[in-house]
C-alpha cells in the first residue's frame, strides 16, 4: 500500500489508483468479489499499523456498468489521490485497453494474459503516460496452459514483443475505409512531396502541373499494389482517388478565380477556407471539399437506435 510506502505526493498520487486488467467478465467478477472482502482484510494483516490500513471501495469498468456512467468513470479516473471521488481499484476488461488517457495512472496488474499481444501492449500502455513510471505487474495463473508458457518464456518474449504481435484481417481499400482515409493519404503525398505545404499549399492545387500529377500516379501504384488481382478494388481504387483529386481541384481553382483563402485546416471564418474538417461521428464521408477526417482511431461510429418489434 502506497499508504505504508515513503513516496513523494505524485508518486503517490500516480499508484494510488489499481487497474486490474481481465480477460473475462467472469474473471473480473471474482476480482470485485475479493476486494470488497479478501483483500481488505490482507491488507490489515501486511499494514505497519492496522489501525490505519487502506480501505478499498472498486470501481468497475466493463460492459456489465451502463454505456451512460463509462465517461463518468473516465473522469473519476483523473481526480487525484485524497480528492473526494478518487478510485482505489479499478476492476477492468479490454473496454480498458482502448480510448483510455489519463496521465496520473501508473500501476496496472494483468490479471492473465491477454488474448492477443496487440492488446496486451495496448492495455499495458494505459499506464506511465506522465513523469510516473508506469509499473506493469503480471499475474499468471498456474492452472491455465497459456498463462505458465508465458511465464516460462517471460523474458525472451518481452525483449522481441512486437515481433509477436498478430496480423490483423483487413480488406484493402474497401469503400468505407477509403472515405474516411484517402484523402489523407493524397493530402500528406501533396504536402511532403509535391511541394504543396506552405501556407497557400491547398490552393495551389492543380492536377495538370507535372510535379502534382506525378505524385498522385505514385500513390496510386501504391494503392493498386496491395491487391493487384483483383480488378473490382482497382476500379474503386481508381474512381475514388479520381474523385477526391477532381474535388480537391476544382475548389482550389474556384479559390484562385475568387481571391480565397482555401488553407489545410482552419479555425471557422468567413474569410478562411478549410480543405478538411474535424470527423464526428455520424457526420459521413464524401469526395466533395471539406472532408470530413479523422484525429483519432478512437470512437468513429456513431450510434443508432435499433427498434425490435414482432408478429401479435
Amino acid at each position: 500500500s502506497v499508504i505504508d510506502v515513503p513516496l513523494g505526493a505524485q508518486a503517490a498520487d500516480g499508484y494510488w489508483t489499481q487497474v486490474v486488467f481481465h480477460n473475462s467478465r467472469r474473471e473480473l467478477g471474482k476480482t470485485m468479489t475479493m476486494a470488497l472482502d479478501d483483500i481488505p482484510k490482507r491488507a490489515e494483516v501486511i499494514a505497519l499499523d492496522r489501525a490505519k490500513s487502506r480501505k478499498i471501495q472498486p470501481t468497475e469498468m466493463s460492459a456489465n456498468i451502463p454505456s451512460r456512467e463509462i465517461p463518468e468513470v473516465l473522469e473519476a479516473l483523473k481526480t487525484h489521490k485524497g480528492s473526494s471521488g478518487a478510485i482505489d481499484m479499478l476492476p477492468c476488461t479490454n473496454m480498458f485497453s482502448v480510448g483510455v488517457d489519463v496521465k496520473r495512472l501508473g500501476l496496472i496488474l494483468m490479471n492473465g494474459q491477454p488474448k492477443t499481444t496487440a492488446e496486451y501492449i495496448q492495455a499495458s500502455s494505459r499506464v506511465g503516460r506522465d513523469v510516473i513510471p508506469g509499473l506493469v505487474v503480471a499475474f499468471y495463473p498456474n492452472n491455465k496452459a497459456r498463462d505458465r508458457s508465458q511465464y516460462e518464456s517471460f523474458i525472451p518474449y518481452h525483449q522481441a514483443l512486437y515481433r509477436a504481435v498478430e496480423p490483423t484481417s483487413v480488406t484493402p481499400y474497401a469503400q468505407p475505409a477509403m472515405e474516411r482515409a484517402l484523402h489523407a493519404a493524397l493530402i500528406i503525398v501533396m504536402r511532403y512531396a509535391a511541394g504543396l505545404s506552405g501556407r497557400d499549399g491547398a490552393k495551389n492545387f492543380d492536377p495538370a502541373d507535372p510535379v502534382v500529377a506525378d505524385a498522385i500516379e505514385a500513390l496510386r501504384t501504391r494503392m493498386l499494389a496491395a491487391d493487384p488481382m483483383d480488378p473490382t478494388s482497382t476500379a474503386s481504387v481508381n474512381r475514388y482517388l479520381d474523385e477526391c483529386v477532381n474535388a480537391w481541384g476544382n475548389r482550389a481553382k474556384s479559390a484562385r478565380d475568387g481571391n480565397i483563402q482555401l488553407r489545410y485546416e482552419s479555425a471557422r471564418s468567413s474569410n478562411l477556407k478549410p480543405l478538411i474538417i474535424e470527423y464526428t461521428p455520424g457526420s459521413g464521408a464524401k469526395p466533395e471539399v471539406p472532408w470530413p477526417t479523422l484525429n483519432s482511431m478512437r470512437n468513429v461510429d456513431s450510434e443508432c437506435k435499433v427498434y425490435v418489434w414482432g408478429e401479435d
